[in-house]
């Protein structure tokens, strides 16, 4: 038997729960054996009586396992000592939720298979261990960290303050109680003119905090650091002087300084030419930058002043109201078992009870503990324990929800945790992981060896800039391992074309068809486990694309599970919490708020509850006749005739109430269209209301029921704190989607990664108002009002600019930003460049995270050109410089490995072969074959070609076009010499000089003509897409100024604000309005079916060289006719020159025969619609005899 297979006969697919290889003889038998560094921290931990051993675990080498068998076996040991209840003599902790509901199941496991192996010295019957495994998962020290120190504080609460052991909830209560001592510091004058400076400097809006926000944020800041208010002061103030040099300037000699050491000499020499050039005054410029620091000091001491009394009333608030949040709880054990104040015999004695009941524990995911977290289980640990630490630096992402990672590393490096330092100090390393096959690990280190060692990306306090590579036990298989999902759009990475495209085929496309193409063909199969389907994750660090992502992968015949949905976000969780915020207060306002929902917007509600003068009773006598909605207003009356006794129901009882009544196992208003993820979903929302409930609820009030409305307001509100929705049964899905931080800990078959052009700073600090990352503390300099400062050469908003945007990488020179200095070094001043580089390295190690979840296979969607990589601010562009991808890799290749190794990578081009030319294709299937319905996408399965007769007139040359373009073929025919290194360097091919017309608001000093045409048609292929009015695309109003904007700003580094602006304006007042009264929109609005911007690929083979068409057609409709229609949109930016109308013509024609390739139709009309300068349409005629003779004539 294999060690896959022994491993396949334990029932274990977790490889961080995964054994260790081991011999031939243990690896074919079904008990666990660690082996290695798992054996040697195991020999440590039980050799010694006391002591701190910590196992550093890179991603599959079985931490969980070691960790969990550890623990079973002291409890074992423990049993068999005579201990009554072992345990109670173990704390084991873990960091998320997910991670620590599997400790209890792990360890039962573990304690069976110890009870069932013949080889072990500790003797424990099966009944004995499945006992013990049962008081195990029921003990109240296994969990998560808040889970621990919970039921520590409900025994010392009333000595910190409170009457009685409060509830512990992050929902509603809070939020009531922080606009409680908020109100209450606006009453009190000591702070008035502190709070009115706030309100003026933190007005708050989008990607920006007011000062309800900022004075939450500061005391939860100080709360998980363990700061005072003094010391978070301190460190607010230290960023100011740091940034100003030691204080405000009094000279521009002191800006340009600022400039020099924050960025270089150049850029500093380059500032002061800059305002010589432009008579800008120099003490104007030390005058606006005074200001902001005057301003920006004053802001700190006025929040901190402020924060003083908050806190005070935030304490005093929550002992009144009896609720504190998990933060609390941790901090007010923290501050019981530290402050002088709470010495005494109680405290003495209450330690005492737990270091002398305890005698081991364990913390798994060491490097996600927080500080103040680490304090409160200090309180229960003595030097005459056992201490395991399990984790992994590496694998730290939770750096923005407060882990502390140092205290990990402290730990290894000088034996010091948990307050103690250690006499016995044991640490190793485990560097082979039983989780991923050779190739894939060949791959992330490949990857990785260059990140974790660069101090520009990945190399950090908490990577120690240096890098072990993986160590795999598994066996090398035959096929490639890694797989290249080729993405041909020419579209900037990170935008929405790239995933979507304007033209070529894009990331979501690339992906779905690369998986389905694996599935179908076996390339994914596990040749250990040929039986069983394999398990495909899909993974994204942010959830914004998943949409489109998942479209293609259903267009591929993939049947999807998405698990990055979340719970409110679903109609039918946030009908039922409409309808329990209008229960919890049914008021002619609030039925007009549940009527006016969002959610009801296809009901009509209003217009009948008008017609009744906006009385449920008056709906109720009317006869329901089959209406769903008049039935649903019946079933709200009946809820508002049971509403006296919800008061005195639980609120899931409630709920279950709500949803029965209102039939929505059955969705009668037919809101979802999957009964079984209707119901998975209402029975998520029934478990986290019975989680989250009140138990001790006033019975004799309506408060259980506003506190239940409270509770899912607050969650619809912010969705992400209500969690994922579950996904049915994984094991009936193709590809699932996930969050790559649900899946720490967890791994797949095949894990792909999805939505990687992003720039992996889009929202970083530079767009927070308080930064609060890890141990960086920084506030933003407050809103200035005062003349315009120039701005300062790498920044785009000069000295500081509140009115940003998280795609404009910076807020300017004095606060953080996302422009690079160097090679190496950000721009800024060190505290906030040290706070960018920190935000960064957490985004490197994320993809870390993603990467090593694969098992067999690992798929990645890579453009096969970019203009201009960027490896150090982009995911795609360090994974295809590390695995040397480009647009010649049209096959399998070897990537060579720092070591000087190589592994084997598989390039996915869904292409075809060449066929004769009566040989067709089936005809598209629109998405959606309504009118006005765009985007769907004709299937572009390039298996039609035709041969193109050989022409005596051409020259054989030392080159050959390959793949050809409908719209470069022109050029290349009339003067291939001229345009042969703009080919081959994919630069666009033109024909006359870029130019402009002088009626036209455009300069090309930053820009040119492709930003132009880039711009102009996203806009107008979203007008298509979203159906928009004429009006609306007149007016380039709506999504189209969403889509305008987002285009622009994408820009904003490369162009300057003023061509910027000045093509805004060509787009929104010219381009719109011309197409909004053109034929062709007039004929899209009465089309059967209508395609945007869909590849129409194709081979010719001309004297046996295959020549690959590879091209967009700017939109494809079908009349009511039935005819296609192939249209191209011109920009003209000026007057078109013969020679560019038959390059047009040319392109419409190839087009034309492309398509009527793919539809099997003869009748198809070429189209040409100039927009710009001119406006012209066109009906081009054409043959296939004369394109073909064309392609006969390329070199």
């Amino acid at each position: 038997m294999t060690e896959d297979q022994a491993r396949a006969e334990n029932g274990d697919r977790d490889g961080d729960r995964t054994s260790g290889d081991g011999s031939s003889s243990e690896a074919s038998t079904p008990f666990v054996r660690l082996d290695g560094a798992q054996r040697a921290i195991r020999d440590a931990f039980f050799a010694h009586e006391s002591g701190l051993f910590a196992l550093e675990s890179d991603p599959g080498t079985g931490k969980s396992t070691t960790s969990e068998h550890v623990a079973a076996e002291f409890l074992a040991r423990a049993h068999a000592e005579g201990v009554d209840a072992p345990e109670e003599t173990l704390a084991f902790v873990s960091f998320t939720r997910d991670d620590a509901a599997a400790i209890g199941p792990g360890i039962a496991d573990a304690l069976e298979a110890i009870a069932r192996d013949p080889t072990r010295d500790v003797t424990l019957s099966v009944e004995t261990a499945r006992e013990l495994g049962r008081r195990v998962q029921r003990a109240t020290n296994v969990g998560t960290v808040d889970s621990v120190v919970g039921s520590v504080f409900a025994t010392l609460a009333t000595e910190v303050g409170f009457e009685e052991p409060p509830v512990v909830s992050d929902g509603a209560g809070l939020r009531s109680i922080r606009a409680t001592c908020l109100h209450r510091l606006r009453t009190e004058d000591q702070y008035a003119d502190s709070l009115d400076r706030l309100d003026e400097a933190y007005p708050g809006g989008e990607h920006r905090d007011d000062v309800g926000d900022l004075l939450r944020n500061a005391q939860l800041a100080c709360r998980e650091r363990r700061l005072s208010v003094t010391a978070f002061r301190t460190r607010l103030e230290a960023v100011v002087d740091e940034t100003y040099l030691g204080g405000a300037p009094d000279s521009f000699a002191d800006v340009r300084d600022a400039v020099e050491q924050f960025v270089n000499a150049d850029v500093a020499e380059t500032f002061a030419e800059g305002l010589s050039a432009e008579r800008t005054s120099a003490e104007a410029v030390v005058s606006a930058d005074r200001t902001l620091y005057e301003a920006w000091t004053t802001a700190v001491d006025d929040l901190c002043t402020v924060l003083e009394r908050y806190v005070e009333l935030y304490d005093e608030t929550t002992r009144r109201e009896g609720v504190v949040s998990h933060l609390d709880v941790s901090h007010w054990v923290a501050e019981f078992f530290t402050r002088d104040e709470y010495a005494g015999v109680f405290r003495e004695r209450l330690r005492a009870r737990h270091t002398d009941r305890l005698s081991a524990v364990v913390v798994d995911e060491a490097q996600d503990v927080s500080a103040v977290q680490h304090a409160a289980l200090s309180g229960l640990v003595d030097d005459e324990m056992r201490v395991l630490l399990v984790g992994d630096y590496k694998q730290c992402i939770f750096l923005w929800r407060n882990a502390l990672p140092g205290l990990f590393r402290d730990a290894i490096e000088s034996g010091r945790y948990f307050g103690i330092g250690w006499d016995v100090h044991v640490v190793e390393h485990e560097k082979r992981t039983r989780r991923c096959r050779p190739g894939v690990a060949a791959a992330v280190d490949t990857v990785f060896a260059g990140v974790f060692t660069d101090p520009a990306r990945g190399g950090d306090d908490a990577t120690g800039r240096s890098y072990t590579p993986l160590e795999p036990t598994r066996e090398a298989t035959a096929d490639p391992n890694v797989h290249v999902a080729a993405v041909t759009t020419p579209a900037e990475p990170g935008r929405p074309t790239y995933v979507t495209p304007d033209s070529g085929v894009g990331e979501a496309t690339a992906l779905a068809r690369c998986l389905a193409d694996g599935l179908a063909d076996g390339s994914f199969a596990d040749p250990d486990d040929s039986e069983d389907d394999p398990s495909v994750t899909v993974l994204f660090s942010r959830r914004r694309n998943v949409d489109a992502f998942a479209s293609a992968f259903e267009r591929e015949g993939l049947v999807v599970g998405d698990a990055t949905d979340l719970l409110f976000e679903y109609p039918l969780v946030e009908l039922v919490t409409a309808v329990c915020t209008w229960l919890a207060d049914p008021t002619d306002d609030a039925l007009r708020t549940l009527a006016s929902d969002p959610v009801f917007e296809e009901m009509s509600l209003t217009g009948l509850f008008e017609l009744c003068s906006w009385s449920v009773p008056a709906v109720a006598d009317v006869d329901a006749d089959g209406r769903p909605v008049v039935e649903f207003v019946h079933a709200l009356d009946r809820l508002l005739e049971r509403r006296p006794r919800f008061v005195t129901q639980s609120p899931v009882t409630v709920v279950e109430t709500v949803v029965d009544e209102l039939g929505l196992w059955r969705d009668p208003l037919d809101s979802t269209d999957d009964s079984t993820r209707r119901v998975t979903a209402l029975d998520a929302l029934l478990s986290h209301v019975e989680q989250s409930s009140r138990p001790d609820a006033d019975d004799s009030s309506t408060s259980s029921l506003v506190e239940l409305a409270a509770e899912l307001s607050q969650r619809r509100e912010d969705p992400r704190s209500g969690g994922a929705l579950p996904v049915v049964d994984e094991g009936d899905c193709d590809v699932v989607c996930r969050t790559i931080h649900s899946m720490k800990g967890a791994e797949a078959d095949v894990v792909a990664l999805g939505d990687i052009g992003g720039h992996i700073a889009t929202y970083g600090p530079h767009t927070d108002t308080l930064a609060t990352l890890g141990t960086h503390l920084a506030l933003a300099p407050p809103t200035r009002d005062g003349a315009d400062v120039p701005a300062v050469p790498g920044f785009e908003h000069g000295l500081f600019a509140v009115d940003r945007d998280p795609w404009d990488y910076d807020a300017g020179l004095r606060w953080a930003t996302q422009r690079w200095a160097d090679d190496e070094r950000l721009a800024g001043s060190p505290p906030l460049r040290r706070l960018s580089h920190a935000n960064r390295a957490e985004r490197w190690r994320l993809l870390y995270v993603a990467l090593t979840r694969a098992r067999n296979h690992l798929v990645l969607p890579l453009p096969t050109h970019r203009e201009d990589p960027d490896p150090r601010d982009r995911w795609v562009d360090t994974l295809r410089e590390a695995l040397q991808f480009d647009e010649t890799r049209t096959d399998s290749y070897r990537c060579p490995t720092p070591t000087g190794e190589s592994f084997a990578v598989r390039v996915h081009h869904r292409g075809g072969r060449p066929v004769e030319s009566d040989e067709t294709t089936a005809v598209p299937t629109p998405f959606v074959a309504t009118r006005g319905v765009a985007g769907a996408g004709v299937e572009s399965t390039r298996t039609t070609a035709a041969s193109a007769p050989s022409s005596e007139r051409r020259d054989r040359r030392t080159w050959t076009p390959r793949f050809v373009n409908p719209s470069t073929l022109y050029p290349l025919l009339t003067d291939p010499d001229e345009h042969l290194l703009d080919y081959l360097q994919r630069r666009p091919l033109h024909t006359e000089h870029d130019g402009v017309d002088d009626g036209l608001p455009l300069t090309f000093e930053t820009m040119g003509p492709e930003d132009v045409g880039d711009v102009g048609h996203a806009v107008l292929a979203t007008a298509i897409r979203e159906r928009v009015t004429t009006e609306t695309l007149e007016q380039c109003s709506g999504p189209l100024a969403r889509t305008l904007r987002y285009a622009l700003a994408d820009r904003a580094g490369r162009i300057s604000a003023d061509e910027r602006s000045r093509l805004q304006r060509f787009v929104a007042d010219t381009i719109c309005p011309q197409f909004a009264a053109s034929p062709l929109w007039e004929r899209l609005q009465d089309a059967q079916a209508v395609y945007v911007e869909e590849p129409v690929d194709t081979l010719v083979r001309v004297d046996g060289l295959d020549r690959e068409l590879q091209g967009v057609a700017d939109v494809l409709s079908v009349d009511a006719t039935g005819t296609w229609h192939v249209d191209e949109v011109k920009l003209v930016l000026q007057s078109s020159s013969s020679e560019t109308q038959k390059r047009y013509r040319l392109q419409a024609q190839v087009y034309a025969w492309a398509v009527s390739k793919q539809v099997a139709s003869e009748t198809v009309v070429p189209t040409i619609t100039q927009l710009g300068v001119e406006t012209r349409t066109e009906t081009v005629e054409w043959d296939e005899k004369a394109v073909l003779d064309r392609f006969g004539e390329l070199p």
